[in-house]
């Protein structure tokens, strides 16, 4: 009596849940409220030139001489003048900073004896420095020469705090973005939703100038003095966005 009783009773929870379904099934809208939502997926970019406010280059002393020791100690001896030096024109301490240094012994291929002959030690010691007013980066390179120092290189421009304009960039991606996804929707014939993913995808700003490098000589470089354009950079932000329809 007792599991007969138990039976009856779970076949009839069983017809109350199947009504209720039923029962929700046949709602107006109930099945296209199941449908998922159509997703629309654009990138867009945004672009703000602006003039830079600093410039990074890469500049250093290489000093040949017949014995390892000679060589690291002229380097070190001409390296401090050039550091003092660009102290002298107001470059902080901290922008100045060790970039690389090396010590090797250089070879020349004798034909004569048809073998590599030792000539020196090579002394490399290079910096990076910031210089934080653009219009220094000649007079940069002029006290670098007349320091001793015979290596330029890899001189870039930047902004100090390109914050501000990044913002700007990425707001401008983003209406890019939208533009483009409504264009689309209207093309398709759709009806955009609302967002449903941002993202930043965009890179570091780099503007590298062509790269300088003195002749490896004792005579100092030659370029010194000639003026460098630095031109506008470009901040460019990219984005990746999702509509909903």
């Amino acid at each position: 009596m007792q599991n007969r009783w138990y039976h009856a009773l779970a076949a009839g929870a069983v017809l109350i849940v199947l009504a209720v379904v039923i029962a929700l099934s046949g709602r107006p809208g109930a099945a296209q409220e199941n449908q998922k939502d159509g997703i629309l997926q654009v990138s867009g970019v945004g672009v703000v030139d602006v003039k830079p406010d600093l410039s990074r280059v890469t500049l250093g002393v290489e000093t040949l001489a017949p014995t390892a020791r000679e060589a690291q100690n002229r380097n070190n001896e001409t390296t401090a003048r050039v550091v003092k030096a660009l102290q002298d024109l107001a470059i902080a301490e901290d922008d100045i900073i060790t970039a690389g240094f090396s010590l090797n012994p250089d070879y020349r291929y004798d034909t004569a004896k048809r073998q590599d002959v030792l000539i020196g030690y090579r002394s490399v010691h290079t910096m990076t420095v910031t210089v934080r007013d653009i219009k220094k980066i000649g007079p940069v390179i002029d006290a670098l020469t007349e320091a001793g120092g015979n290596v330029v290189r890899n001189i870039s421009f930047g902004i100090a705090d390109e914050s501000q304009f990044r913002d700007a960039a990425l707001g401008k991606a983003v209406k890019d973005a939208t533009r483009k996804a409504e264009a689309m929707a209207r093309a398709a014939g759709v009806k955009l939703k609302g967002i449903a993913t941002v993202t930043d995808t965009s890179g570091p700003t780099v503007v590298p100038l062509t790269a300088m490098r003195a002749a490896k000589t004792d005579e100092g470089f030659s370029g010194a003095g000639a003026p460098v354009a630095a031109g506008n950079i470009q901040i460019r932000a990219t984005v990746e966005m999702t509509f909903r329809f």
